[in-house]
């Protein structure tokens, strides 16, 4: 995914210089949370939540851009998580719940990802910064 978001922003502002890049931190796991409460005076009343809780991390990524096997300007750019706990419907299996979880967690990884290029792209290219 950088690598095709990169080839249009990241390469023409390269100019020959390399960019070495490395993933400190990304969010890669999740749990499956079933939170029950069983409440019995006359009856017992149980009352559930289940949800699908995401590991919130930022995506961390360190930098180093070279010329001539020099270091020119290294960095660190953070892109925030957006992920947010999913709940499972009543009538939901998990399966289908995880499955679901899994392609939305694919289009955020992509979302971040843009969000690192468009970053990357303004560290190599200061003059961007201020169209921002």
């Amino acid at each position: 995914m950088v690598y095709t978001q990169a080839k249009g922003k990241l390469i023409p502002s390269l100019q020959g210089k390399q960019l070495e890049l490395s993933i400190e931190q990304m969010p890669h796991a999740f749990a499956l949370n079933d939170k029950t409460r069983i409440v019995g005076l006359l009856y017992y009343i149980s009352l559930e939540t289940v949800y699908i809780q995401p590991e919130l991390k930022d995506m961390v990524v360190s930098y180093k851009l070279l010329q001539d096997n020099q270091v020119v300007k290294r960095g660190r750019i953070a892109i925030p998580d957006s992920e947010t706990n999913t709940p499972i419907k009543m009538f939901q299996s998990w399966k289908t719940a995880t499955g679901n979880h899994i392609a939305l967690y694919n289009h955020n990884i992509d979302n971040m990802a843009r969000t690192f290029v468009d970053e990357m792209s303004h560290e190599l290219d200061p003059s961007l910064t201020s169209a921002r």
